[in-house]
């Protein structure tokens, strides 16, 4: 996938979805992740006690992984595990954070189990965004002009002392 994007994915109960970004990033590039999806629920709002009887079907448990990758065999491999979130009783896991090493990544959503499932839901729908930055180094010329503009001013003092 490209380093900036979004998917509309699904995950089986226990299994993994993978999203590779094949194009290699820079040490220090900034990550920023966000996972998020449904409980399934359901709400009666016919008849004279029109959503006093709520249903709950499902809540399932997603977990959201970083690994550094490698290309084994033609097939992309997680290889070293970066950064992950895995809260249990929420619906969203984010990350915000600069990447170790330079290299592929694997963003990898996976099934940790149903924390209640009265449907026999097999699967969970999720939304998947994320986007890669590249810290600029504006901050550090910025710095680098004012010291010789400093430096400048200086040496014009020392050959004219009325400056």
């Amino acid at each position: 996938v490209a380093p900036t994007g979004w998917e509309f994915g699904q995950v089986s109960q226990g299994g993994t979805a993978d999203y590779v970004i094949d194009t290699p990033l820079s040490a220090q590039a900034k990550l920023g992740v966000t996972l998020t999806w449904y409980a399934h629920d359901t709400n009666d709002f016919s008849g004279s006690d029109a959503g006093e009887d709520p249903a709950f079907g499902s809540f399932d448990n997603l977990d959201l992984r970083i690994y550094l990758a490698s290309l084994v065999g033609g097939i992309w491999e997680p290889t070293t595990l970066v950064a992950q979130s895995n809260s249990l009783y929420n619906s969203t896991e984010e990350l915000d954070f600069a990447l170790p090493t330079a290299g592929d990544y694997i963003l990898q959503v996976a099934d940790g189990g149903y924390l209640w499932n009265f449907t026999g839901d097999t699967a969970t729908p999720f939304g998947l965004a994320w986007t890669v930055s590249v810290p600029e180094p504006a901050g550090l010329g910025l710095l680098m002009m004012a010291a010789a503009g400093i430096i400048v001013q200086r040496r014009r003092e020392r050959i004219d002392p009325s400056l």
